[in-house]
Parts: structure tokens; C-alpha cells; sequence
């Protein structure tokens, strides 16, 4: 069995001599385990290792076991922990299991007697290891990825977790444009964010673009830019979207409402990467990826 797969034991208890050899026995029996002698040495070896078994005396120097219990139980959820003592009694026993603890052994105890009640708890933890690995996969959508596309975007059924997983897929081909698709008001920007803001072009602009929302004759200007004096109206040069979401992502929402005569000079843009300003004739070079997004089935319009 490798590394990762082992059940990982602390043994927190203060008798340094019973915490070597329990720890000797349990590196033979394939688990992988740690020594602690006090509680501030057993928080450290918490902190820094996915604990999956605690094994804990009641009585520690300056600590009550059970306090330890209480925190531990908080801040650890998936980790089980059985209390061991020599000084064992009823009350004991209750208030532990009322705690949280899944066993109890009174010292002494055979390495038997330890194993039958690692091996009950085994199921448990197996069962906490794979709510771990979905918990994972739900904080694809980070706290601090929510705060960079200034949304918050929640879901946890398998479904939305296989649109976040193919988000995070889109991400890693940064050249690659992308279509998303559904209904209104399904989070088709969101998820658009989410591939931008995951990706290498990061640290560029996301330029948002609704496509229906501007006038068919400045669709030419808005997109590709214009010289001035080019029309009426053009009393400064402009950059358009394609040069403004140089190196960034520019999100085309509502991509089938685009009228059909600008759908040609923008195929041409995206296969080249070059776009002519209206009004003058020497192309630019410009980076971009495109994410087109609509709520229309669009095999069925073409």
C-alpha cells in the first residue's frame, strides 16, 4: 500500500515510552504514525499532516483530553479519534462519546485490542476521505476566484460541478475560444469570468460585449475601431474590441443576434488575428480569445 493511502494515527498521549512503542507497532502494521507527548506538540503535527486517527489520553500535562476532543472534533471534522486511560471510568466514557469519540480503550491494552478498533473505524474514514475529495472539487470555485470575477457563484450538484470542471479544462487552453450556451440567466457570464479569471490571461482585460445591445451601423466601429474623421461622428481614433482585449478575453454575449454581415469580417478576425480599423488600411496584430455565449440553439438556426 503506498504513502497516501495509509491510514495516517497521532498518538498524543504523555508517557513517551508507550507512544514509541504503540508508534512501532503501528508502522508494521502498514498505518504511518506520528508521537506527540503534549497537546501544543500534538497541535503542530495536526496542523501540518492530514491526521486521519487521533489516539488521545485524557490526561495530559496542564490539559483535559476531552478539551483537546472538543477542539479537535471542530476543527477536523473528518478525523476520528479514540481516547485512551488508565484512570477509566463511566463518566468518562459518556461525556467522550458524547463529544465525538468513536472508541475507547482503558490501559493497559493489547495491540490486538488497538488494531480490532482501527480496523472498525476504517469505513468511517474512507467515507471521510471521499467527502473530502468532493469537498475539493466544490472549492474549484475559490473565495478568491469569486472575488476576481466580482460574483458569487454557487452549486453543488453533479451537474454544475461538471460545468465548473470543464470552466477550469477551458482555462488551461488560453487560445482556444469558447462556447457556452443555455438559458437566460443561467450564469453563462459568470462561467465566461470564471474560464478568463482561471486562465494565463488573467492579468488582462475581460472585455464584455453584448452583442444585441448595440446599433447595427456602429457594430463595425465598436468592434474593430475607427480613425478619426473616418464617418460622422468619429472626432478622435478608437480602439475597438478586438485591440482593447489585446492579451485578455473578449466575451461575446448573445453571439446569434449578431447581424449576418459582421459574422464574415469577424471568422476572419478570429482566424487571423488581424483587424483593420474602419477608415484605415494597414491591419494590427491583436492576441485575444473569444468566449461567445447564447441562449438560442444555434444548430437549429443555422
Amino acid at each position: 500500500m503506498e504513502n497516501k493511502e495509509k491510514i495516517k494515527i497521532l498518538i498524543l498521549d504523555d508517557e513517551k515510552q508507550f507512544t514509541e512503542e504503540l508508534s512501532g507497532f503501528f508502522n508494521d502494521s502498514d498505518y504511518l504514525s506520528f508521537e506527540a507527548n503534549t497537546a501544543l506538540e500534538g497541535k503542530v503535527i495536526l496542523k501540518n499532516h492530514e491526521i486521519d486517527l487521533l489516539i488521545l489520553d485524557v490526561r495530559l500535562p496542564g490539559v483535559n483530553g476531552l478539551d483537546i476532543l472538543k477542539e479537535v472534533r471542530v476543527q477536523y471534522p473528518w478525523m476520528e479519534v479514540i481516547i485512551i486511560s488508565a484512570h477509566g471510568d463511566m463518566d468518562t466514557v459518556i461525556k467522550a462519546m458524547r463529544l465525538g469519540a468513536f472508541d475507547y480503550l482503558r490501559k493497559p491494552f493489547r495491540f490486538i485490542d488497538i488494531q480490532i478498533a482501527i480496523e472498525r473505524t476504517r469505513k468511517y474514514l474512507q467515507m471521510q476521505r471521499k467527502l473530502k475529495q468532493l469537498e475539493e472539487r466544490n472549492s474549484l470555485i475559490s473565495k478568491s476566484l469569486e472575488e476576481k470575477i466580482d460574483r458569487q457563484f454557487i452549486g453543488v450538484s453533479p451537474q454544475i460541478q461538471k460545468v465548473f470542471e470543464q470552466a477550469i479544462i477551458a482555462a488551461n487552453y488560453p487560445d482556444a475560444n469558447v462556447l457556452i450556451t443555455g438559458e437566460s440567466g443561467t450564469g453563462k457570464e459568470n462561467i465566461a469570468r470564471i474560464i478568463h479569471h482561471s486562465s494565463a490571461r488573467k492579468d488582462h482585460l475581460l472585455c464584455a460585449v453584448n452583442s444585441s445591445a448595440i446599433t447595427e451601423s456602429l457594430l463595425e466601429s465598436e468592434f474593430f475601431g475607427h480613425k478619426k474623421g473616418s464617418f460622422t461622428g468619429a472626432i478622435n481614433d478608437k480602439m475597438g474590441f478586438f485591440e482593447v482585449s489585446h492579451q485578455g478575453t473578449l466575451f461575446l454575449d448573445e453571439i446569434a443576434d449578431m447581424p449576418f454581415n459582421l459574422q464574415a469580417k469577424i471568422l476572419r478576425a478570429t482566424e487571423e488575428k488581424l483587424i483593420t480599423r474602419v477608415g484605415v488600411t494597414t491591419p494590427v496584430h491583436t492576441d485575444f480569445r473569444i468566449i461567445s455565449a447564447t441562449n438560442q440553439d444555434l444548430e437549429k438556426r443555422v
